[in-house]
């Protein structure tokens, strides 16, 4: 199992979801980037999208159990 990912004690069915779900939060995020592109303007769309990522790397790090990062 991958030394990385040791919040998952092994659990290979909890691995492959936490992939699943950034695959899908990044086909989520592409869909609303354009929007937010269009109607805010490439300077505040990249803030917004350099904000939310930054929260949600603090959230995926002090993640106390793989629930978390699926949430």
């Amino acid at each position: 199992m991958s030394e990385e990912l040791e919040i998952t004690d092994g659990k290979e069915l909890s691995t492959r979801t936490i992939v699943s779900m950034t695959v899908a939060g990044a086909i989520v995020g592409a869909a609303v980037g354009g929007w937010i592109n269009d109607a805010y303007g490439r300077k505040k769309a990249t803030l917004i999208a350099d904000v939310i990522s930054a929260l949600r790397a603090i959230a995926m790090a002090t993640a106390p159990d793989p629930y978390v990062l699926i949430s």
